[in-house]
């Protein structure tokens, strides 16, 4: 496993290298002790660690692996255990272990079930246990990346940081507010926001997706039900919406300003990977949470709302609506940037998120086991030399001409500026005593802001502002 060729962060990533080592020496028998300073040739850093190594567990950090790496080395782990006879279920260093990196103890079954199918003679060939872990063979190193790769596949064995108190302006797009405050100060939105309620147009889009589609329960989808059952703890968006499946490929959309459901597409189900789920789940529930779906619906009803206007007004209510269409599709855009965040803190796998994008963006199935996340990263990130800012005038128009494009890589390049920034981690990090405290107190005062935003009354549409509890207008509860 180290210095494995295969798996190339092992080699590049120095620190995340050392913690691995670290991990090692923590469960190696006494008896490899002497052994294991040979393998290392000797390394007085490593006689060193040995010394001390009933605390080195303590001192692995687990965000400086990917969740394949923390799979991987665990399985490493509990290999060299069980060729030594350890119970690898009940073993105390191997909890341990799971523990510092997040790995659920279920995935302790899972690697004695794959351990008992190996053979001694083809693949371990009767080397010894700690060989086998610090110079694996070939053959050795092929049965446990398929291991991990079917491991991900279910994708239970990796527990997710739970966020709490966490608030969409956290993690809000600049873009996304700069355009949304174009779009609020546009000219004719909260009439159209009227109409789209007084022709009922949520209603309509309910009904189509509630009455064509299954509904995900505990017991009949259970593997979906608990993806999104976990976005929408990890995210502390509460209560949880229903889910709903559709037939296509991979795409996902909410609707429901009061009460939203998503609607996956059964490509979702059949060709993401769990965190790749998640990813996408995270995304919807991120508009949820940032109160994008009246817009989102205003936008996919677009075109039906402008035939009606331009009926019923001899085409100058037509024209209102197309004055609304480019700062309404240009921020529906921008949206996507903030939504993709929310899918990241869902998901919490950056490789995940990624691979999930190359699928969105077109990459043929066939080709999914070959995918390179850091070839999609690399594309995304030549979009660098360009100030998306100031290419809003082109992007607007090019927003309406392609409205079912989604401008995946740009969004990958916006995506990949955030986590270089170091704000995804730090919300990531908020799981101290004290910062959970202080990120609550400061959670409330997002929230007592956020309600001073301007809204409409989903009942009539009339625009709101302030706190009040009551629409002026028609006395709807809020």
């Amino acid at each position: 496993m180290i210095g494995d060729k295969e798996h190339p962060k092992m080699n590049t990533d120095t620190l995340m290298k050392k913690q691995t080592v670290s991990l090692i020496l923590y469960n190696i028998e006494e008896s490899d002790v002497n052994k294991v300073k040979t393998l290392f040739n000797n390394n007085p850093h490593v006689a060193n660690l040995i010394s001390q190594r009933e605390g080195l567990v303590n001192k692995v950090s687990p965000n400086d692996f990917t969740q394949p790496q923390k799979l991987l080395i665990t399985l490493y782990l509990h290999l060299y255990a069980a060729l030594h006879s350890r119970n690898i279920v009940k073993d105390k260093r191997l909890k341990n272990i799971r523990q510092r990196l997040k790995v659920s103890d279920d995935f302790a079954s899972t690697c004695f079930q794959c351990i008992k199918k190996l053979s001694s003679n083809a693949i371990l060939k009767d080397r010894a246990p700690i060989e086998n872990i610090i110079k694996p063979t070939n053959e050795l190193t092929l049965w446990a990346a398929n291991v991990v790769f079917q491991a991900c596949r279910e994708g239970k064995f990796i527990e997710k940081q739970l966020i709490r108190g966490l608030d969409p302006r956290e993690y809000e797009h600049p873009l996304d507010k700069k355009a949304l405050d174009a779009l609020e100060g546009t000219p004719g939105l909260e009439t159209l926001v009227k109409k789209l309620n007084q022709y009922g147009i949520e209603r309509v889009m309910r009904v189509r997706y509630t009455g064509s589609n299954i509904k995900v329960y505990k017991y009949n989808f259970p593997h979906l039900y608990k993806a999104i059952e976990t976005v929408c703890n990890v995210l502390n968006t509460h209560p949880m919406p229903d889910l709903y499946i559709d037939l296509g490929f991979i795409n996902a959309l909410t609707i429901g300003v009061e009460k939203p459901i998503i609607v996956l597409t059964s490509g979702c189900v059949g060709l993401l990977s769990y965190d790749e789920l998640l990813f996408v789940l995270g995304h919807e529930i991120g508009h949820i949470k940032s109160q994008h779906i009246l817009y989102h619906q205003m936008a996919l009803a677009l075109p039906i709302m402008g035939e009606i206007f331009a009926s019923a007004t001899l085409g100058v209510g037509g024209l209102a609506v197309a004055g609304l269409e480019i700062p309404l599709l240009n921020w529906y855009r921008k949206s996507e940037f903030t939504a993709d965040r929310a899918g990241l803190l869902a998901c919490q796998n950056v490789e995940a998120a990624t691979t999930a994008m190359m699928k969105i963006a077109g990459a043929p199935p066939r080709y999914y086991k070959s995918l390179k996340p850091s070839d999609f990263e690399k594309q995304a990130k030549e979009f660098e030399g360009f100030d998306i800012d100031k290419l809003d005038k082109i992007a607007k128009y090019v927003s309406v001409m392609f409205l079912d494009h989604p401008w995946t890589v740009m969004r990958g390049h916006e995506l990949y500026r955030w986590i270089e920034s170091g704000k995804y981690d730090q919300i990531l990090k908020r799981h101290t005593i004290q910062n959970l405290q202080a990120s609550g107190k400061q959670a409330g005062k997002l929230s007592t802001s956020r309600s001073k935003q301007s809204k409409f009354c989903t009942n009539c549409g009339a625009k709101l502002t302030g706190s009040a509890k009551f629409c002026m207008k028609c006395g709807s509860k809020l």
